[in-house]
């Protein structure tokens, strides 16, 4: 085993899963770090920033552009406060960031003997904007803590993870074993609701998929594509999931958001005429279901990995609207997704007629910004921004970057960063301008 000291095994361990940029804060508490990261600038690189809540906002921007985590270095105290704002924000949208950050000499750990930056209850403070946090006692039980926070992005609903390090072991060798990228084992849903979810697929007459943000971040949207095509559905997506289906494709009907800040929306109420809808990967928040009144049809199948979340959140049916009856399984979109595909091998459906969505389109092309373009992002900072959002059409996956939190500008930093979409003739559309000064 490797001799290595606690900011090596840090290094080499995000290394090990994939990872080739960070965001983050140099301070007197994580310099060990900072040395061992320099040692390995030529695989990772650095971004930094003034401030710790700015370069959480950036690691958010980037796991949004490319689906992969964003990992932010902070420090002791009040450097890692700074960033609850960005982490807070990544925690309430599903957004994958592994914060790093230090805490004081082991032997001050909860002395209040006034060591720098001491903090009362530091790990404390992260519990309530994180999935699952953790002291590191050794640097031994570094690469383990790392690579369960990978394991956690992938098996369970994306958000963030904090990992403290006390100062000293940064500096201090030990014998590590690294360890690799692990194979997630990932839910695939219980055989007998897959088999009920299928048999009300198949009676279905006129169902709907309305894709979420778990898709947005973990892919699936080929098949997702295939499906829609095989069973003639036409596909809506929910808030924070904006191209994570095409919307120049002929069966997509945009986002579901409307009313209040977002304006009128006919396919919210369009929505509740569906006889069956195939929620993939959104947790159906109350902010964008009851809350802005949508319309939901009386059957429901729904796929989302956090079992938890929708035990609480299915069903949200607005006031007005049947209550449905839903389906549920905690598993992957894209497995479900290819059980579906198989499963309507032999239904032969037609192709959606441009006459069974002309007046939902005549109606949405009436309020669009004329824009026939796939948009490359647009930076939302006011209500009318949000209401704007919904209409230009968001094209090839991870294409759009819808940015909610905080200085908008400062997510898009980190989604330009990593956006494998990054073309000079696509349009960007942003709600207003900043001015940068030195």
């Amino acid at each position: 085993m490797p001799k290595l000291t606690g900011g090596q095994t840090v290094i080499e361990s995000l290394k090990a899963q994939g990872v080739d940029t960070v965001f983050g804060i140099i301070s007197i508490h994580n310099l060990d770090l900072f040395d061992s990261l320099f040692g390995s600038q030529d695989s990772i690189q650095f971004i930094g920033g003034r401030l710790e809540l700015g370069c959480g906002f950036m690691a958010d921007g980037y796991t949004r552009a490319t689906g992969k985590p964003g990992i932010l270095f902070t420090s002791t105290g009040p450097g890692a406060a700074d960033s609850m704002g960005a982490i807070g924000e990544a925690y309430f949208s599903g957004s994958p960031i592994l914060e790093i950050t230090t805490n004081v000499e082991q032997e001050f750990l909860g002395s209040g003997k006034l060591a720098t930056h001491e903090t009362k209850d530091q790990l404390g403070m992260f519990k309530a904007v994180t999935d699952w946090n953790a002291m590191i006692p050794e640097v031994e039980s570094i690469p383990d803590n790392i690579t369960e926070a990978f394991d956690r992005f992938q098996t369970r609903r994306p958000r963030p993870i904090e990992l403290e390090i006390p100062t000293n072991l940064l500096a201090t060798e030990a014998d590590v074993e690294m360890l690799t990228a692990r194979q997630p084992d990932i839910p695939q849903g219980d055989p007998n609701q897959v088999e009920k979810a299928l048999q009300m697929l198949l009676k279905a007459k006129r169902p709907a998929i309305l894709v979420g943000e778990e898709v947005q971040q973990l892919g699936g949207t080929q098949q997702i594509i295939e499906l829609a095509e095989k069973l003639g559905a036409a596909v809506v997506t929910s808030d924070g999931a904006k191209g994570a289906f095409p919307e120049d494709h002929a069966q997509s009907l945009g986002q579901i958001m409307g009313r209040r800040i977002w304006g009128e929306n006919p396919v919210q109420d369009w929505l509740g005429t569906c006889d069956l809808v195939i929620v993939l990967g959104s947790i159906l928040p109350q902010r964008s279901t009851s809350g802005i009144g949508l319309q939901l049809p009386k059957e429901m199948v729904h796929v989302l990995l956090d079992g938890e979340a929708m035990a609480r959140t299915t069903p949200l049916p607005c006031p007005s609207s049947p209550t449905p009856r839903p389906w549920s399984s905690s598993g992957w979109a894209p497995s479900a997704t290819r059980m579906f595909i198989r499963a309507t091998d032999s239904r032969t459906t037609s192709q959606p007629s441009e006459a069974r969505f002309a007046r939902v389109w005549k109606r949405a092309g009436a309020m669009s910004c004329g824009s026939t373009r796939p948009c490359a992002r647009l930076l939302p900072g006011t209500p009318s921004s949000l209401w704007t959002r919904r209409w230009p059409p968001a094209g090839p996956p991870a294409a759009w970057r819808s940015t909610n939190p905080g200085p908008t500008c400062i997510p898009t930093v980190g989604s330009d960063l990593g956006s494998p979409s990054r073309r000079p003739s696509a349009p960007k559309l942003a709600s207003r301008i900043v001015r940068w000064s030195a």
